[in-house]
């Protein structure tokens, strides 16, 4: 089974051949309602760019009746700091129109900045939705660690986990 396009383009770094075993990657994902590593039921992720100040990438919620809840992770190992995110929004819950119209008109999408000081954002991804998300990140600005942002007893974040909400 080859994994290779999948890392790259989900998570945006090169498969793990050509780094001598350890993963590098931008981001990773955790699906924040079964509480497990990787993408939840019906989500899509796409990496679009990356350059040393920021990666863009772009989440589609593929369900037409549940909302989603994703938690990106900056780096393999949460060894970067999420700074900042710009992300887009629509207001417009009913854009995609009904199943018998002709047509509809483009949605209004605009952009919103959040600051953040953490390696976990969580992002609510209402059914039928995608989101683009530009993310500031300062580079290994963290130890690298297998912990996840489910790491405790209570089901609180994990020390130092601190999420922020798009």
């Amino acid at each position: 089974m080859a994994t290779e396009a999948l890392v790259q383009l989900t998570w945006g770094g090169p498969q793990v051949l050509y780094n001598g075993g350890l993963q590098q990657a931008r981001l990773r994902y955790h699906d924040a309602e079964a509480r497990r590593a990787g993408l939840p039921p019906e989500v899509a992720a796409l990496v679009t760019s990356i350059d040393p100040e920021a990666t863009t990438v772009e989440l589609v919620n593929l369900s037409p009746e549940a909302e989603r809840t994703v938690i990106v992770q900056a780096g393999a190992f949460a060894e970067h700091t999420i700074t900042a995110v710009r992300y887009t929004t629509c207001e417009d819950d009913s854009w995609i129109g009904d199943m018998y119209d002709y047509g509809h008109t483009e949605p209004v999408v605009t952009e919103e900045e959040l600051s953040c000081d953490s390696p976990f954002l969580t992002v609510r991804l209402p059914a039928s939705t995608r989101i683009k998300l530009v993310l500031r990140l300062d580079l290994r600005a963290n130890t690298p660690s297998y912990r996840t942002p489910f790491d405790t007893d209570a089901g609180e974040p994990a020390p130092g986990t601190e999420e922020s909400t798009v």
